[in-house]
């Protein structure tokens, strides 16, 4: 016996035809130029392009025969496969492993009449439509993608922008806050500096004739508007308190007089009240110094020259100093809300008034006959805040004022 000989990898396919070689119906003849059973052997299509595609697949599968003239002892393929049926003399057909595949009609890619599946036209339009459908899937979602990142982009941006206006509007508020209050602060520290050492209004003391004769007499100016002077005589001093309404252009004024103080003072302001002498009246003067800040009304002519053709006499604080009093010149603190009667000289009191809306110092040469509610400070206090017109500090104000009703309540 020969020595067995080992088989290289591959199977010698020396013995095949080559497909251009076959012709139509050759398929037996190449069942035995393959030396393969007839059972193994799949029926082979008469046209030489599709023989050369088995010819193809058997060649590269390692579905090789086995050639009668090597030896027979032990043969094996190149893929591990072992001879069929244990015939080692006869050189049958190599039978190989799953791992390897079987030559046979499942081991080809090919359709029920044994011909290879060829993509049709309408399967590779079909296939040319899906993938430009997942084209324009992949663009529409980038384009979202890039119109949410804009959007996100111009809303961190407005944001941002948004956030810088709003620090800036703070920021120049606070800082204008601040030059206020240093103002204010300046202005109260100046008008403090300058009521240093006044001293106040004295405390009131009851006279003896309180009230006991009120006249009114005839003034050297006429009256500004038809009214009549008040009844004379002896005033009552209760109730101490009368209230009244004061409506302005500018806002509310209330007013607490005080009659028990000053009954003949409260009685002709009453007077004129019930005359109506004050509707439609302009506040003529403002002034707006250190010293001195009050608002002034009650002339008809809006000049500071009109009255109500009648005078009366001085009362709190001028009846609380002798009439030789030196001291009776000298100034003292009117404190805010103070309501005082203007005049030109002693005892000259007539229709106009003056309502202080910040500590002033004034000799006690002006009556006191009442105060001002909380209402009518901050109605003041805005009037006051616009200044006077064309600057300075004593003039009419910038913003008109004009009493359009009192009432007593």
């Amino acid at each position: 016996m020969r020595p067995a000989v080992h088989q290289r990898n591959t199977c010698p396919l020396n013995q095949f035809r080559r497909p251009h070689e076959i012709s139509s119906g050759s398929s037996n003849a190449l069942r035995r130029t393959l030396r393969m059973p007839a059972a193994h052997m799949p029926a082979l299509p008469r046209d030489k392009s599709t023989a050369l595609s088995y010819w193809a697949l058997i060649h590269f599968r390692g579905d090789t025969p086995i050639s009668t003239g090597q030896p027979a002892a032990r043969r094996r393929c190149a893929a591990g496969g072992e001879l069929r049926g244990g015939d080692t003399e006869t050189g049958r057909h190599c039978r190989h492993s799953a791992s390897a595949g079987t030559l046979g009609p499942d081991s080809l890619n090919h359709d029920q009449k044994g011909i290879p599946a060829v993509p049709t036209n309408e399967q590779r339009r079909a296939a040319a439509k899906r993938k430009l459908e997942r084209q324009l899937q992949r663009r529409a979602q980038q384009a979202r993608r890039r119109r949410i990142m804009m959007i996100v982009g111009g809303s961190v941006a407005a944001l941002v922008v948004l956030t810088v206006a709003v620090a800036t509007v703070v920021m120049t508020n606070r800082e204008h806050a601040h030059k206020a209050a240093s103002a204010q602060s300046s202005t109260t520290t100046s008008a403090a500096s300058a009521l240093a050492g006044v001293p106040p209004l004295p405390a009131f003391k009851p006279t003896a004739n309180l009230g006991a004769n009120c006249q009114y007499p005839p003034s050297p100016d006429p009256a500004s508007k038809p009214v009549k002077p008040p009844r004379s005589g002896k005033v009552p001093t209760d109730p101490a308190t009368v209230s009244v309404s004061m409506v302005t252009n500018q806002g509310n004024v209330g007013l607490l007089l005080a009659n028990n103080e000053s009954p003949c003072t409260v009685n002709s302001f009453a007077s004129l009240i019930s005359q109506k002498f004050f509707d439609d009246t302009k506040c003529h003067r403002l002034t707006t110094s250190a010293t001195l800040g009050v608002l002034q009304c009650g002339d008809p002519k809006g000049d500071g020259t009109g009255g109500p053709g009648y005078q009366f006499a001085n009362e709190y604080p001028t009846d609380q100093y002798q009439p030789d009093d030196p001291a009776l010149h000298q100034p003292v603190v009117y404190p805010r809300g103070t309501l005082a009667m203007a005049n030109s000289g002693p005892n000259t009191n007539g229709s106009q008034f003056f309502m202080v809306y910040k500590d002033s110092q004034l000799p006690p040469e002006y009556t006191v006959f009442g105060t001002i509610q909380q209402d009518g400070l901050a109605t003041l206090d805005k009037i006051a805040k616009a200044g006077v017109a064309g600057g300075g500090d004593d003039g009419p104000p910038a913003t008109e004022v004009i009493i359009k009703s009192v009432r007593l309540d």
